[in-house]
């Protein structure tokens, strides 16, 4: 079943996938509301606005940030206090539109005033400059056009009828999302624009309403919203009637949907027990396969896995189909390898210890890895922006400098590199070498392996998980970490042995 976490893998994206049914019954959200969807907080808009808070002061509000400037916290106030008034302004400004010909289809385009008279910004310049010298000449104007047959410049409406602007307002981006999921059985049930426009109203007003035990549903607002679409006269008053019936009657059958919908939907708990079974049976299967069965790539197969299966035969086999169609487009065994090898050598590293030395991980930190800058003017060969990238770079050491670093004795650390280096006289730490000797030993340099076990224990906490995302979801990890893992599969051969 597809996770909702799941944001990699696009280089799988036509791989075939579970459908919606099963993909859409997430469990709800544990809170109520919370902060508004894909609402940007990080450009600095509205800066001037009165009323509408700026992108610096809804990342205060979204990410409840120190804020240490007390003047912030005072503007955030006042923007408050002062919602009132900004409901007000748009119900006056509506009110005063709609009983203009601005609303009206027949003056859509240009409102209150007559345009033809109207003179272009070209047309005033020319008439400036054939003021200031009558004997210009060689210019790219047409000074003596008549000023009534000049170009007609003015605003340009994108909508070509009140029911465009309708359409366009009803579509704004919804915002109160993790309501939405819950109410609205997390996408299951197709609704119109308008029902999504006049939940976010609804749920706006409701938000700011304060609770009030005698009337939780707010029937008094409801009802005020019922008579401004049907309210009639006092002589009109049976119209009215019928109308409140049609609606209760249409909301009825609404109702009587939305109830065989929730029938429909699994409870939360058996969709998280269906959702630990499954993961389990997955993992299970791949485990199997010869496959380390990494989060990474469990969640991968499940997410491709085309239906769930109760039985757990099939689904054990539809998830080894799954992962052999993965095999297919990605060197899966060769990154499982490279894991499986940093995961063991890592733990080594950091454990192993001699009478002089309380890590080797001492040793291979000794090192002592340089970030060099690269031309950021320049792609790389791939044409990727490698702007504000940096080559994890390590050179080769001094054994006595190594020592140094250490703090032990020259005589002490050379059995220790020994044991890193793959030399058959000394018994191994790890299963791949990690150093290499140079000048019979009185130098060393790390391995284009030991240089990414560095790299991972440095920049990612000693997890080599990144290794899995080289082969599922690369979009998700830098430039640096391709290029160690690539340096690493190519020393060694795998990528040649891999494609030929």
């Amino acid at each position: 079943m597809r996770y909702i976490t799941r944001k990699h893998g696009t280089l799988l994206d036509d791989l075939p996938k579970l459908g919606p049914a099963i993909t859409e019954s997430v469990p709800p959200p544990e809170q109520a509301h919370g902060p508004p969807l894909e609402l940007d907080v990080n450009d600095n808009q509205n800066v001037n606005s009165k009323y509408v808070l700026s992108g610096e002061q809804r990342k205060i509000v979204k990410t409840k940030d120190t804020i240490e400037r007390s003047d912030q916290n005072d503007n955030i106030l006042r923007k408050r206090d002062q919602l009132p008034d900004r409901v007000q302004h748009l119900i006056d400004d509506v009110t005063l539109l709609y009983d203009s010909p601005y609303i009206s289809a027949d003056q859509w385009e240009q409102g209150l005033v007559n345009r033809r008279g109207k003179r272009s910004d070209k047309a005033n310049l020319s008439t400036e400059l054939e003021k200031a010298d009558p004997d210009l000449e060689n210019l790219d104007l047409d000074l003596s056009a008549d000023p009534d047959e000049l170009e007609i410049e003015y605003y340009e409406t994108p909508y070509q009828s009140p029911a465009e602007l309708w359409d366009e307002l009803i579509d704004v981006d919804q915002r109160s999302q993790q309501i939405r999921d819950d109410v609205f059985f997390v996408g299951n049930s197709v609704v119109s624009d308008e029902t999504q426009f006049g939940y976010e109203v609804g749920n706006l007003l409701q938000m700011l309403r304060p609770p009030d035990e005698s009337d939780p549903a707010g029937i008094d607002l409801i009802w005020g919203f019922v008579l401004a679409f049907i309210g009639q006269s006092r002589i009109d008053i049976e119209r009215e009637r019928e109308l409140l019936n049609r609606i209760i009657a249409e909301m009825s059958d609404r109702h009587d949907t939305r109830m065989e919908e929730a029938d429909l939907i699994p409870d939360l708990e058996e969709i998280m027990e269906q959702r630990t079974e499954g993961y389990r049976m997955t993992a299970e299967a791949i485990e199997a396969e010869g496959i380390e069965p990494h989060p990474i790539v469990v969640e991968e197969v499940l997410y491709h896995q085309t239906e769930f299966e109760d039985d757990e035969k099939l689904h054990k086999g539809n998830a080894k189909k799954m992962l052999s169609e993965i095999e297919d487009v990605v060197p899966l065994r060769l990154v499982n390898d490279l894991y499986t090898r940093l995961a063991a050598d890592i733990t080594a590293v950091q454990n192993e210890s001699t009478q002089e030395i309380n890590s080797v991980r001492s040793v291979i930190e000794a090192f002592e890895a340089t970030s060099v800058d690269e031309d950021s003017s320049t792609g790389n060969e791939t044409g990727e922006d490698t702007a504000g990238e940096s080559d994890f770079s390590v050179g080769s050491k001094l054994t006595a400098d190594i020592a140094g670093s250490v703090s032990v004795r020259k005589a002490a650390i050379t059995p220790a590199l020994n044991r890193l280096s793959g030399g058959e006289e000394s018994e191994q730490w790890t299963t791949t070498p990690i150093v290499v000797a140079k000048n019979d030993g009185r130098e060393w340099r790390l391995t284009a392996y030991g240089t990414l076990l560095l790299y991972i224990i440095q920049n990612h906490q000693s997890d080599p998980s990144a290794v899995f995302r080289f082969a599922i979801g690369p979009e998700e990890i830098s430039l640096q970490d391709r290029k160690l893992i690539l340096e690493v599969l190519d020393e060694q051969g795998d990528i040649t042995e891999a494609t030929s």
